[in-house]
């Protein structure tokens, strides 16, 4: 699963906070979550080939590594989410493994444990989501490439301000029949946001040379980037090392992201 249940006063009791972690999941039922489940199970140190496998029979990004309750490709509210069903964007983002010292400290404040990643791999859902609600009133392909690309840039953004400040003020802090409220998470990365975002990071930057952009617009994306100097709990975004190279090079780099997830 990619959250763990905690209860901090012992089992069946309340109050259950749910914490973060990296992993893959798959459509509720779903062949692929029968088979998947039972091989982690027991098979541990041999999933990810398998994971890989029934991803790819599972579709809907299912191939992509998941955390917590948003992070991953077609992984809402803490579901699998079918094309075209109700996401529930009522719900928060998970805990991170900080909430735990509430059995040391009686006092600690909750709301200071949230995952800044969780809640950024939400407003980008969220970015998504009002891409494809837009393409589908005005059919413009141009429209909407241009906001995927914008969503993938300003989740990089906010990776790199996260990672400085250790604060992220979410637009979509509290949702109230389609209104929201924004939201300051306040924080640090613990090890599993750490893990994730650094394969998370390569990985756009990649889709965004690849998949996102012309190539005459990737010269300005390089700009961008470059721009940013951040350095990503040490992975450098600077030179732009994914999209000066060739194309078969880039898709490799995000091969080996998949392939090293769990390694």
């Amino acid at each position: 699963m990619s959250t763990e249940i905690y209860r901090p006063n012992g089992p069946n009791t309340e109050p259950i906070y749910e914490i973060g972690t990296c992993d893959f999941e798959y459509t509720k039922g779903s062949f692929s979550q029968i088979v998947g489940d039972a091989i982690r199970s027991i098979y541990r140190g041999l999933r990810l080939p398998v994971n890989l496998l029934l991803g790819a029979i599972d579709g809907n990004g299912a191939a992509c590594p998941t955390y917590g309750l948003w992070g991953g490709a077609g992984w809402n509210a803490g579901t699998r989410t079918p094309e075209g069903a109700k996401i529930a964007w009522e719900k928060a983002p998970c805990y991170n493994n900080t909430i735990r010292d509430i059995e040391n400290d009686s006092n600690l404040d909750t709301k200071t444990c949230y995952s800044l990643v969780d809640a950024i791999c939400k407003t980008h859902d969220w970015n998504y989501y009002q891409a494809e609600q837009q393409f589908k009133i005005d059919q413009d392909s141009l429209k909407y490439e241009t906001a995927i690309m914008t969503a993938d840039i300003e989740l990089l953004k906010s990776i790199a301000n996260a990672l400085v400040y250790h604060t992220y003020t979410s637009p979509t802090g509290e949702y109230n029949n389609g209104t929201w409220t924004p939201k300051t998470y306040g924080g640090t990365f613990d090890t599993a946001e750490s893990l994730y975002v650094a394969k998370l990071v390569p990985l756009f930057i990649a889709k965004i040379a690849i998949v996102d952009t012309t190539i005459e617009a990737r010269s300005a994306i390089a700009t961008i980037l470059s721009n940013m100097q951040t350095n990503f709990d040490g992975i450098i975004v600077k030179d732009n090392l994914f999209i000066q190279q060739n194309e078969k090079e880039k898709r490799g780099q995000v091969f080996a992201w998949l392939l090293a997830h769990n390694g």
